[in-house]
């Protein structure tokens, strides 16, 4: 977690110095198609460096969300499926562990898995009846996992 606040902190510091660069920039009237490009090459390269910390990375940057870890590397490390076939048992483990981690965190939480997570049977058994789970699949990934 300390290197993750670190790296999400220097991408935040990119980001804020990004804004500022086009801020500078758009007063000027005078045409510098180089610099334009230039920058817009720096704004795809920041835009590629988030894609790597997943969905989360913006709310983080705007401090909107405190993103914490739902996976411990042992389940996550556990639950991958030897040649393709998913073990049940370790899957579901590792969804009791997430759900386990998200009740932990405080009165509400917000998860942001792929379209394949369903974590409903874990929520239940855990939850009690007192923890209300709404998930949210985006029809383009209904469309791709074609599952419309």
């Amino acid at each position: 977690m300390p290197a993750y606040r670190e790296v999400i902190a220097a991408l935040r510091e990119t980001d804020n110095e990004l804004v500022d660069l086009r801020t500078q920039r758009a007063p000027v009237k005078q045409s510098a198609p180089a610099i334009d490009q230039q920058i817009e090459e720096l704004v795809r390269g920041h835009r590629r460096q988030l894609l790597e910390y997943g969905a989360a990375a913006r709310p983080a940057l705007a401090g909107e969300v405190e993103v914490l870890p739902l996976d411990d590397e042992e389940r996550l490390e556990q639950a991958k499926p030897p040649k393709g076939k998913l073990d049940p048992a370790k899957v579901e483990a590792r969804h009791d562990a997430q759900v386990k981690a998200a009740l932990d965190s405080g009165p509400c939480a917000l998860l942001i898995l792929g379209g394949g997570h369903d974590l409903t049977a874990s929520v239940r058994r855990l939850g009690k009846g007192k923890v209300e789970y709404v998930r949210v699949t985006t029809s383009r990934y209904k469309e791709f996992a074609g599952s419309e």
